[in-house]
């Protein structure tokens, strides 16, 4: 079983995301849970997008504190449920 595909199964009347009341992600963050939430690395998001692998973490840092989360998996799977991330494939 694919990680999306346990998020996708989670309740669609889930609570709204705690602690982003008013808190939006930027674009590059959103694009940077995308390809967390499809199993890259740091290295490899940071070829996707063409930057450096301390942007792409500095864009997953405030990803994590915008959405009051940990760790780059919860993010991926809080942004996913909340449909912030859109289709994956």
């Amino acid at each position: 079983v694919l990680f999306m595909d346990i998020v996708a199964r989670q309740d669609q009347d889930a609570p709204a995301i705690a602690g982003a009341e008013g808190t939006s992600l930027s674009e590059r963050e959103v694009e940077c849970l995308s390809w967390v939430a499809l199993g890259k690395t740091d290295g490899e998001i940071a070829t996707i997008i063409n930057r450096s692998v301390p942007t792409v973490r500095f864009h997953l840092e405030n990803a994590m504190r915008k959405l009051n989360v940990h760790n780059r998996t919860q993010a991926a799977a809080l942004a996913a449920q909340a449909g912030i991330l859109g289709p994956l494939a």
